[in-house]
């Protein structure tokens, strides 16, 4: 088992919520969630990047289909 799929379990587990939002595909994807009274918006970030964790940001990596 991949150490993501590890964590994500964990985490699933120790917040007991049933989760509202689950994105599957290939590459490094942040999602936030914002819940209204009559809507819910999910915003993805594509950060799949060689230099994600260090700046200056050099190169725009395309990530495949995402699936909600």
């Amino acid at each position: 088992m991949a150490h993501g799929k590890l964590l994500g379990n964990v985490i699933k587990w120790a917040l007991s919520e049933a989760v509202v939002v689950e994105v599957e595909g290939v590459g490094i994807i942040d999602v936030t969630i914002w819940k209204q009274k009559n809507s819910m918006t999910v915003h993805l970030v594509n950060l799949t990047n060689p230099m994600m964790l260090k700046d200056p940001f050099r190169e725009l990596i395309p990530v495949s289909a995402q699936k909600m």
